[in-house]
This record gives C-alpha cells, structure tokens and sequence, in this order.
C-alpha cells in the first residue's frame, strides 16, 4: 500500500505540472488504484492490528473519518482552483499527504507481534 501511495502521490505531482498525451492516462491509472485500495486495506489493517472484538466499532469509527476527509478534499480543490486559478496548489498539497500515507505504511510493521495472538482466542458465535 506504500507503493500505491506513492504511485498517487507521483500522479497528483504530474497532474499538476499538467501532463501531456499519455502521462495522463497513466496518472489516472495511479489515482485509480489509491482510490480503488482504501477499504480494502482499511479492514485488512484493523482487523489485523486491533482485532475482532473492536472491528466494527474501529471500522465506523476511521470509515467515518474517512468519508469526512473525503469529502472536504473534494470541497478544498475547486477552493484552490478559485483562489490560485489552478489545481496545481490543491494537487501538490493531496501529493504531500500521499507522500505522508505513504511513510506512515511503512512504520506499520511488527504491529501484530506487539499485541500478541489474542485473536485466536475470540469464540465466534
């Protein structure tokens, strides 16, 4: 998930420059996979890190947050359009959070071992 988000980080960069021909096929693709990878990865890494028993209420929780930053990106990019005349600031800022996600991923490692197989021990009904 790392490399997804810098792939979208590099696209966001590209699509501010304004990417010519194919590059911006390419672009799309990138954004397209950082778009397409977010829930997926979102249960998988709860599930994973914190366990059954909080799932749902986790889940909710973040898919909330989620949904809010969601729509305040698609909220701040035509401010940044009007104010600066182009979505070139509004992309490098989006591309600077990728950037972030992106480090961030990275520090998830050894998670799991931190709190231990108790997930094994939940009686499903």
């Amino acid at each position: 998930m790392s490399l997804v988000c810098l792939g979208g980080a590099v696209a966001c960069v590209l699509y501010a420059l304004g990417p010519k021909g194919y590059f911006a096929f390419g672009c799309a693709i990138l954004i397209g996979m950082v778009n397409g990878a977010e829930f997926d990865v979102l249960s998988y890494l709860i599930k994973r890190y914190f366990g059954l028993p909080t799932f749902a209420r986790l889940y909710g929780s973040i898919f909330a947050i989620f949904q809010f930053g969601a729509a305040l990106g698609a909220t701040l990019l035509p401010l940044s359009r009007a104010q600066f005349q182009s979505y070139g600031p509004g992309l490098m800022l989006y591309a600077a959070a990728l950037a972030i996600g992106s480090i961030l991923f990275l520090c998830l490692t050894g998670a799991r071992a931190a709190r231990g197989s108790g997930e094994e021990q939940v009686a499903m009904p």
